[in-house]
């Protein structure tokens, strides 16, 4: 693994420190949404990244392997924030639409 190989794979922990954080905070759904959709983006390209240069890749110490796996534990985390999202109940659309007409007139 080259420096440069190295500072790029390193990123995903500071996306994932700054995700967490952020995730950490959210008081709403909503606010988990978009850490969630960059935590699984970085995980799919940085995965993809290695996967494409794996003949590159040689690890020589715990800390490096660590690094490589960063971006799967990102896609993990972000797939998982996706998938905990609250569904909505079967009636919930149809009083948003009626509280959306009623200030609408």
């Amino acid at each position: 693994m080259t420096p440069l190989t190295a500072r790029l794979f390193a990123s995903p922990l500071i996306g994932l420190g700054l995700g967490m954080a952020l995730v950490a905070r959210a008081a709403d759904w909503r606010e988990i949404m978009i850490p969630a959709v960059g935590m699984v983006t970085i995980g799919v390209l940085a995965t993809l990244a290695l996967v494409l240069s794996g003949a590159d890749f040689a690890p020589q110490s715990p800390l490096a392997w660590l690094v490589a796996v960063l971006p799967l534990i990102l896609l993990t985390v972000g797939l998982a924030l996706l998938q905990s999202r609250p569904r909505p109940s079967p009636g919930a659309h149809a009083a948003a639409q009626a509280r959306r007409t009623h200030k609408a007139a």
